[in-house]
C-alpha cells in the first residue's frame, strides 16, 4: 500500500499507522465490521467473477466516501480507493445552491405574485437555507428600524412594527463591526 492507503487503513484496523507494516495481514480480520458491507461485496464479486468493479460508497466507522477501483487477478485483488468526500460535499453544495437559484428565479418571474407577495417567498426561502425563524424587509429610517414585509411563524413581529435601531441585530453587527 502507499502511505495515504496505509493511514486509512491503519485508522480503519484502529492501528497507530506508524507502528509498522499492513503487510500479510487479512483485512477481513482487521477490519471485520468491513464485512457484509458493499466493500465486502464488490472485492468478492471481483474476485470471483475476475472483472473489474468500481463503486462509490461511504465507510460509517471512518465517516469518508471512497471511490474505488478493484482489479482482479488470479493471485488477488489490486484495489485503488480515494477519499471523495469533500467533492461530494462540494458536489451537494453545488445541487443545494442551484435548487435556491431555481426557486429564487420562480418567485421573482412570477408576474402573477405582488411584490409583498414575491418577497415573503423569498423571505421563506431564505430563513429555509439560511436555518432561521423569520425572516424581515426592513428600511431604516432615522434611528427607527421599520419591518416593511415579515415572514415569522407567530405574531411577534408584523409588518408596521418599529423598533429602535439601536435594539436591531443590524445596528450591533455595525457597531462591532463583526459578524
Amino acid at each position: 500500500v502507499n502511505d495515504s492507503a496505509h493511514e486509512v487503513l491503519s485508522r480503519a484496523m484502529d492501528r497507530d499507522p506508524e507502528n509498522g507494516t499492513l503487510e500479510g495481514l487479512h483485512i477481513w480480520e482487521n477490519i471485520p465490521e468491513a464485512v457484509d458491507t458493499p466493500f465486502y461485496e464488490c472485492y468478492t464479486e471481483a474476485m470471483e467473477t475476475q472483472q473489474q468493479v468500481t463503486f462509490e460508497e461511504y465507510y460509517e466507522p471512518l465517516e469518508t466516501w471512497f471511490d474505488v477501483h478493484a482489479y482482479p487477478s488470479e493471485s488477488g485483488l489490486s484495489v485503488y480507493f480515494q477519499d471523495v468526500t469533500d467533492q461530494r460535499r462540494q458536489r451537494k453544495q453545488l445541487r443545494q445552491r442551484d435548487e435556491v437559484l431555481r426557486r429564487t428565479y420562480d418567485v421573482t418571474a412570477d408576474t402573477d405574485r405582488s411584490f409583498d407577495e414575491q418577497v415573503e417567498a423569498l423571505l421563506v426561502i431564505g430563513c429555509d437555507v439560511l436555518g432561521t425563524t423569520f425572516g424581515t424587509l426592513s428600511r431604516i429610517r432615522g434611528e427607527t428600524y421599520e419591518f416593511e414585509v415579515v415572514h415569522s411563524p407567530d405574531d411577534s413581529i408584523q409588518a408596521g412594527d418599529e423598533v429602535a435601531l439601536s435594539a436591531t441585530n443590524c445596528e450591533r453587527t455595525a457597531a462591532q463591526e463583526r459578524t
